[in-house]
């Protein structure tokens, strides 16, 4: 996961515990009005979403003055979400604090705005960067209004008061100051968004960011207050107001949003130390516009359009004996660089004469290889044929013995019938133990493949049989070498002489249903399957019994 990916999920997370706890406020609100832990809860998690972003805004970001702007800003709005906190806590049954407090939080917008600028100008500067003095003149309106708005007690010049309502003091109505400082709010913004853009002309190559950008803010602020604007407007009911963030949250959260997408972007660079570092850099490095354009160089070779073309085709050039130049491209233009390549060219030389030197060596070293892989392969293969043997040596001696009786006059029929199905067991039980030895499983078709071989095989002897075969049944390696060694051992238990047989398997259990035996004691055949390892029963139905295999211990 790259680091823009990993940013990305941490922010998507931040507004999930936003929103949880907003909706967590919302029903506290409304059907526990005493809950003590709410404002407690919703303090706690702004501080550390926004002490979480102090520090990640100083890991990622490496221009000093933009770093520091940026943490006043976040350090402003940890002063407003204190003061909310003080309201709700512990100032709520002072009214005039309660007045006086409320407009200290409408003041923090400007100040955070404010820091913001000043965090602008530093985009692309260096680390000693201070703001321009006449920048600093933006306070004197922040100040004014700051000022203002939190002695607005006397003046009722943000918000006047009708003296018939009840609890006045309470009932905010909207002066002409509040609207002069929304105005500066919308002013600060519009600033902020014509440094960043007028910075980053090149980066800005698609014309979507172009047209977005301007309205970035607006947008959010519309995303996230669409009911609240709704029920202004007097198009939906008080009471269909959802609050995806609680308002003051909102406020910030739409703030740190909005510098986020700017970073993520690449509005916002999170290294800006190119020029000292193509200074100090051992090899000439340039960057190019996606005109062709030189914007930074350093010790760098002139590229013809020829080379640049060459380049786009190839990850790099020779433009003179022993020197290469390489690209990498990114959005708004490419990096390239010369490389000397002479001590390399001089050393890939030396390891060619090494290198043939090697292969007459190594023809050496693959005759004895070979030598030794023989015998290994040699051991190997008596190995595996070891343990195939010791597998199906009962039914190899049990083949043996009826070669034996046939010498003796017994009847030809049966014993070629059952030569037969115990040749097509020993073939196809190690053809899976081979399989499984080569890739340590046993695949539902390979289990299918040998019991169809035995299906025909007994077919071909007259007893009649068939296949259920379902398809979304798995079977472990070792159930299914039980299921196909218990056909076998059922068969020998028979004397090769049964009429009819299902066989069926689904998921997790295998069946044998059996008519026409002559088999006296099926429950002494189902306690020599349980010894294998795996539970086993049966029952009777008309004209035989039923075995049932379960995978499950």
């Amino acid at each position: 996961m790259t680091a823009r990916q990993r940013q990305l999920r941490l922010n998507i997370l931040a507004f999930l515990l936003l929103f949880s706890v907003s909706l967590y406020r919302q029903l506290s609100l409304r059907y526990l009005p005493d809950d003590i832990f709410r404002t407690c809860i919703l303090y706690a998690c702004y501080v550390l979403l926004i002490g979480a972003w102090i520090v990640s805004i100083n890991a990622r970001i490496t221009q000093k003055s933009m770093r520091l702007f940026l943490t006043l800003e976040a350090v402003v709005m940890l002063i407003g979400l204190s003061i909310r906190f003080l309201q709700d806590t512990f100032w709520y049954d002072n009214i005039p604090l309660m007045r006086v407090s409320g407009m200290y939080i409408e003041s923090t917008l400007l100040v955070g705005l404010t820091f913001g600028i000043f965090a602008s100008l530093g985009i692309g500067q260096w680390d000693n960067y201070r703001p321009p003095r006449k920048w600093l003149l933006l306070l004197l309106p922040v100040i004014a209004m700051t000022f203002l708005s939190v002695t607005d007690e006397s003046r009722h010049f943000m918000f006047y008061i009708i003296p018939d309502e009840p609890q006045p003091n309470l009932n905010f109505h909207p002066n002409v100051g509040l609207f002069l400082m929304v105005g500066l709010a919308i002013a600060l913004m519009i600033v902020r968004i014509f440094l960043i853009y007028r910075r980053n002309r090149i980066i800005l190559h698609s014309r979507f960011l172009r047209w977005f950008i301007p309205f970035l803010e607006p947008f959010l602020i519309v995303v996230f207050s669409f009911t609240f604007f709704l029920v202004s407007l007097g198009l939906l009911p008080e009471e269909a107001q959802i609050e995806v963030i609680e308002l003051f949250a909102r406020i910030y959260y739409i703030e740190v949003l909005t510098w986020e997408i700017y970073i993520y972007i690449g509005l916002v660079p999170i290294s800006t130390k190119y020029p000292e570092i193509f200074r100090h850099a051992t090899v000439g490095m340039q960057i190019i516009g996606n005109d062709g354009s030189t914007l930074l160089s350093e010790a760098a070779t002139e590229v013809s359009p020829e080379q640049l073309d060459a380049l786009t085709r190839r990850e790099h050039i020779i433009v003179q004996p022993g020197k290469a130049l390489h690209m990498h491209s990114f959005p708004g233009g490419a990096l390239l660089w010369n490389k000397d390549i002479s001590l390399l060219q001089k050393t890939i030389d030396e390891l060619n004469q090494s290198a043939e030197t090697l292969a007459q060596e190594g023809a050496l070293l693959d005759e004895e290889l070979k030598t030794k892989s023989e015998e290994a392969s040699l051991l190997a293969k008596n190995q595996i044929y070891d343990e195939l043997t010791k597998d199906v040596k009962d039914q190899l001696w049990l083949m043996k013995e009826i070669t034996k009786k046939r010498d003796t006059g017994k009847s030809s029929v049966q014993l070629l019938r059952s030569l037969c199905l115990l040749g097509t067991y020993i073939k196809r039980r190690c053809n899976l133990l081979l399989i499984q030895k080569e890739t340590g499983a046993i695949c539902d078709d390979d289990l299918l493949l040998s019991f169809q071989g035995m299906v025909s095989a007994m077919n071909m002897i007259g007893i009649r049989s068939e296949l259920d075969w379902h398809s979304d049944k798995r079977f472990s390696p070792g159930f299914s070498v039980c299921f196909f060694d218990a056909l076998e051992l059922l068969l020998e238990y028979e004397r090769f002489s049964v009429g009819e047989m299902l066989i069926s398997a689904e998921r997790g259990r295998a069946r044998f249903a059996v008519t026409g035996s002559t088999m006296n004691s099926p429950e002494a055949f189902v306690q020599l399957i349980c010894a294998k390892g795996y539970p086993a029963s049966c029952r009777d139905i008309p004209g035989g019994y039923e075995i049932i295999l379960t995978e499950g211990k």
